[in-house]
């Protein structure tokens, strides 16, 4: 190290190249770096749907679920799966375990299961496979709507516009929205089918015999090889009308129009969009993994208006619902002005405290540390976003600690007299491994971060990959760039050592600060049972939860909510959106300025019952009303309408939401058994105060009629029951019989009853079906019919039936993580009492456990680390425990901190804490380095005089690195650019953490130096005594020697 810093110190065109390398290097790579609101975050999670039309929860459950449950359960890698089995829809949650080390191999073996699974025949589209990672979330939906258009002009009109925005080089993909698929509707006239004894598997049957294309060969003529194929499409309404259903020899002739009308239209809407509280359309846009969120959507813009004026004179409305990129321009907007009013804040503080030479060049190595971060950001997957700018400012006072403690013992060199270039040599040399030091453990104590497990883990995981790139390069510019910039003389001539001085403040400060410690001395023992009881209540204030609160993301800045509610007064799609409107319209009366869009789905998931809204808001910093205000006006509203039920609201943290608050799954096939426990819990939670909205996913029952097949009369009439079963589900729901490829999608040919006859139960009895000898048997006579009560869903966790229920928390009362520890506690014997049921924990107070003892594992290896690195400088146990104390002392500013500002803990805050244990040390470090230098001089009669003389000198040092560190952080803590709530408590804990623990390097640190001294002193006294030897006043070092630098101290005393 000693060389390097000789080597560099005058190559002077060298080190300026390089430096120019790295500015020019690091913006280069910082055009091309993407824009994100937030880290690309993989769950590591795949959500895999199949749609089974006019399947029963248990038909979707058996035909579908089960299968690929099955063939899921084998495959390494897979943590657990969940899955929800409904009508017409199976949908299964594939969670793959995060410590697999290949986990690409895990995705691509589920896709190999699911692609072998066999479906039952209805089941005509192929399972859809998502992954969900933040990158592919779409990123800005387009809403279209028309007075004058038919819904087929306006559906084409959003086709047109799809195929558009898929020609944006940055758009990976399209999520339609209330487009229905087209539909060729073949309706049944019952009266005829019965008059011309036709059943409607005959009518089946025929459409699918006539619609085929088959290859039959190749032959070859004159050396050319031609296809042959056989071809018999539907191409038509006329094709299908003209089908021949069944004809004699005679001649006679019974066509499908005979019996049936054909027309075109589209699949049946069991859910209706409302955009803004109008019918519409849209387009959910989703960008590429790699693309830049701000380039996309200003490209999909650009791409709506362009088609919006090529259209001419229209009244087709297009509005954008929601727009990702406008929060995180927001976000960016705000962290990047707090981060360049705290780069000004620490040049303004560096002017002002030390020479300008000096302080020219520390502040130009701020630009260098970032450009050297930025280089190396991309090769290890940070974009810039939110997180990792908030790793820049956290670490923008930081970056000018090392460089402010070698200029500024280069500056004491100077004052000694030596030429620039030996001072900067010297000075650089002395502090070199003190410096590395306090680099190496905040690079510790922000490294383990990367190992916090849990969504929060992932998503705050690029702040100590920043800060540490920041460092590095910090680290880099202070040794080997720093000493040869205050070498050379480019601004003007060196001044003589005469007329080099201090400035008076500083000269005062000093001579203040010495004379305080030396009094503060005389109490050491007082003072360090001081500081004891002020930890100690700092400690119960932060952790205790008695005084704050764990709240991994507040909701303060939230701009997004949803709600989920049932219509309990009907169960007609016509009636829930007559409920909803009210509700709609109590929204738009909201300004503009506060809220942007508002989407319904009435009848979501294809319960005519159900209702979900999503709200979204504008950023928090242009309005004043707060999305907890408008959920308590929703909340009052809903409660004076009246006929909802199980009303949840989920509002957005601004962080990663790990689901409601409480999830507790019952997890056992006995669903007598289980719904005793479920009521068991329900009933447990209720008597929680601060437990609230909770909901049950086996309460939302349904009447419903069930068909049972008489199977000893349909073998003995000779009636297969997939033919019955067939016949009933025309009467309601239509079966596919084929379908029709176009060059843009693919049509369904489907098969129901005509309108006169749909949807009618006693239509059943009026249908007839045809046995294996072609005769007709009346259908009534081969089934019974039931009225029972169904569930509407059959929940499954690793293929066992399971109950969930779910609530939300007032935070007040009650947190997530007290709560996940009351219920772990008051049901640990849950196993015993309950043989072959399981309950699972889940929600956000499961990610908050995982959380939370993720940090406390990586704070207590960063200790580990730090007090590792502590001995190897010091060579000293005893003083590097010393130095570790520190650490704890520095709660007492995170506790004042979030008292003062009625902040509550968060998981960010956590962050600012654990990596304040890193720059703590930093100060303490440089001083008892100092210090141990005077050792050579320490006796019992000037032990203080010496510890107080040695802690002044260095109290430039250590005053600068903590005011630039406290004033790069200062903008963001108190939102002087912006506010953003996600981020403040980082910033705020380490502002405040860092005040403090400054008074812990100037006061606490001597105080257990002296301690330390008087304990060595009084061990070795006893030595002596016992030994009959007289004891050596200095009590220190193990060298006998001095080194140059140290003899050159001792000189100039």
């Amino acid at each position: 190290m000693h060389g390097l810093i000789r080597y560099f110190a005058d190559k002077t065109i060298l080190v300026n190249l390089l430096v120019l390398f790295i500015l020019i290097f690091g913006f280069v790579t910082l055009q091309d770096i993407n824009k994100e609101g937030y880290p690309k975050v993989d769950r590591k999670r795949i959500y895999i749907t199949t749609i089974y039309p006019g399947a029963s929860p248990e038909e979707v459950e058996s035909g579908v679920t089960i299968p690929i449950e099955d063939a899921l359960a084998g495959i390494d890698g897979v943590e657990k799966t969940v899955s929800v089995s409904q009508e017409n829809v199976s949908r299964i949650i594939v969670y793959i375990d995060p410590e697999h080390p290949d986990p690409e191999k895990v995705k691509a073996d589920i896709r190999r299961a699911i692609d072998n699974v066999n479906l039952p025949d209805e089941v005509s589209k192929d399972p859809s496979y998502f992954e969900w990672k933040v990158a592919q979330f779409p990123v800005i939906e387009v809403a279209l709507f028309s007075d004058t258009l038919s819904y087929t002009e306006l559906r084409q009109r959003a086709l047109d516009l799809e195929k558009k925005l898929k020609t944006i080089p940055y758009v990976a993909g399209i999520i339609e929205n209330a487009i229905l698929e087209r539909e060729i509707k073949i309706k049944l006239n019952l009266k005829k089918l019965n008059d011309n004894y036709i059943s409607v598997q005959e009518v089946i049957n025929a459409i699918q015999i006539n619609n085929f294309e088959i290859t039959g060969g190749s032959y070859t003529v004159k050396n050319e090889e031609r296809l042959i194929t056989v071809t018999s499409k539907l191409k038509t309404i006329k094709d299908i009308q003209n089908i021949i259903i069944r004809s004699t020899f005679e001649g006679n002739k019974i066509y499908l129009k005979d019996i049936a009308k054909v027309v075109e239209g589209f699949e049946e809407e069991s859910t209706l969009i409302r955009l803004n509280g109008k019918q519409g359309v849209s387009l959910m846009v989703q960008k590429k993994e790699n693309a830049d969120i701000i380039r996309t959507v200003d490209a999909i813009k650009a791409a709506v208006k362009e088609y919006r004026l090529s259209l001419g004179k229209t009244d087709l409305e297009a509005e954008f619902i929601w727009d990702l990129s406008a929060e995180t321009k927001n976000r960016l907007d705000i962290v990047q002005t707090n981060a360049i009013m705290g780069l000004i804040l620490v040049m303004f503080v560096l002017f002002a405290l030390m020479d300008f030479k000096n302080a020219l060049w520390t502040a130009l190595g701020i630009p260098t540390a970032v450009a050297f971060s930025v280089i190396f950001m991309p090769m290890l997957g940070v974009t810039i976003n939110s997180v990792s700018l908030l790793g820049i400012v956290v670490v923008m006072g930081m970056v000018v600690d090392d460089a402010i403690v070698i200029s500024e013992n280069i500056y004491r060199h100077r004052l000694m007299g030596k030429t620039p270039l030996k001072a900067s040599i010297d000075g650089a040399i002395e502090v070199a491994y003190p410096v590395i030091g306090t680099v190496v453990t905040t690079i510790v104590a922000f490294a383990p971060l990367v190992t916090i497990k849990g969504i929060i883990g992932d998503f705050a995981k690029e702040i100590p990959i920043v800060v540490i790139l920041v460092l590095v390069g910090s680290l880099l510019e202070a040794l080997i760039i720093l000493p040869n910039h205050l070498n050379h003389a480019w601004f003007g001539k060196i001044k003589p050592v005469s007329e080099i001085k201090e400035r008076k403040f500083m000269v005062w400060l000093r001579k203040v600060y010495e004379r305080s410690l030396k009094f503060i001395l005389k109490y050491y023992f007082i003072v360090i049972i001081l500081f004891g009881g002020a930890f100690y209540w700092a400690y119960y204030v932060v952790f205790s939860g008695n005084v704050l609160k764990f709240i991994p993301f507040p909701t303060d800045q939230s701009t997004h909510f949803e709600v989920d509610m049932m219509v309990t007064d009907g169960q007609k799609l016509e009636h829930s959106l007559y409920k909803i409107k009210p509700v709609e319209k109590m929204l738009s009366e909201y300004p503009s300025n506060v809220i942007i869009s508002y989407v319904s789905s009435v009848g979501d998931l294809g319960f005519p019952e159900k209702i979900h809204m999503e709200v979204n808001l504008t950023p928090d910093s242009v309005r004043t009303v707060r999305a907890d205000d408008i959920i308590s006006n929703m909340r009052l509203l809903l409660g004076e309408l009246g006929g909802f039920t199980n009303i949840v609201f989920s509002v957005e943290t601004g962080g990663p939401r790990a689901g409601r608050a409480i999830r507790i799954e019952i997890i056992g096939n006995d669903d007598v058994v289980r719904k005793e426990i479920a009521d068991t819990i329900t009933k447990y939670l209720l008597d929680i105060e601060g437990v609230f909205d909770i909901v049950r996913s086996d309460e939302e029952n349904k009447k419903a009629t069930k068909v049972y097949i008489d199977y000893d009369m349909a073998a003995k009439v000779g009636v297969s029951p997939i033919v019955i079963a067939q016949t009933v589900r025309t009467a309601f729901y239509g079966v596919v019989a084929s379908t029709y490829q176009t060059p843009d999608e693919l049509i369904e040919y489907r098969v129901l009853l005509d309108d006169q006859y749909k949807n009618k139960l006693g239509t059943l009895y009026q249908m007839n079906v045809m046995n294996f000898q072609k005769v007709l048997v009346n259908l009534p006579s081969l089934i019974i019919l039931k009225e029972e009560k169904l569930v509407s869903k059959i929940d499954h966790y690793n293929g066992d039936r399971n109950t969930i229920i779910e609530a939300d928390l007032d935070n007040i009362h009650i947190t997530a993580n007290e709560l996940y520890y009351k219920v772990t506690h008051d049901f640990a014997n849950f196993e015993e009492k309950y043989p072959g049921f399981q309950m699972e924990i889940g929600g956000e107070a499961e990610s908050t456990k995982e959380t939370i003892d993720s940090m406390i594992s990586a704070a207590i290896l960063a200790g580990v680390l730090i007090l590792f690195i502590l001995i190897l400088l010091f060579k000293s146990i005893i003083q590097s425990v010393l130095v570790l104390l520190t650490l704890p002392f520095s709660l007492i500013g995170v506790a004042i901190a979030l008292l003062t500002h009625n902040q509550p803990l968060t998981a960010m805050g956590i962050f600012g804490m654990v990596g304040l244990m890193g720059v703590v040390v930093n100060d303490a470090i440089v001083m008892v380095d100092f210090i141990n230098s005077q050792r050579d001089i320490l006796t019992k009669d000037n032990i203080r005089q010496i510890i107080a003389e040695g802690a002044a000198l260095r109290l430039r040092p250590v005053i600068l690195t903590t005011v630039t560190t406290v004033a790069g952080l200062l903008p963001t803590a108190y939102g002087i650019g912006g506010s953003d709530q996600l981020i403040i408590p980082t910033v705020l804990v380490m502002a405040w953490g860092l005040t403090f623990a400054t008074l812990l390097t100037l006061y606490l640190i001597p105080s257990f130096y002296l301690l330390d001294f008087r304990i060595r002193h009084f061990v070795k006294d006893i030595i002596a005594k016992i030994t009959r030897k007289p004891a050596a006043d200095f009590v220190g070092k193990d060298s006998g020697g001095e080194t140059e630098d140290e003899e050159e101290i001792k000189n100039e005393k």
